[in-house]
């Protein structure tokens, strides 16, 4: 139990993030939907452009010395 809660007490934005979450849902279904859909519509633009910028990024400190 003390394992979880120190897990919690480490990672709190994320933990509020989930919680904020789980009471669109529960509250209000349609809203939660709708915010959920557009955070993993997010996340897939994320990692659609991070490639990008980790080439470009080893590109430039392999060529700039």
């Amino acid at each position: 139990m003390s394992l979880i809660i120190k897990k919690v007490k480490n990672n709190m934005l994320l933990t509020f993030v989930i919680l904020a979450y789980l009471f669109l849902l529960i509250f209000m279904p349609d809203k939660g939907i709708m915010a959920l859909n557009n955070s993993l519509y997010y996340v897939k633009e994320m990692l659609i452009i991070m490639p990008v910028i980790l080439l470009l990024t080893a590109l430039i400190e392999g060529r700039v010395p």
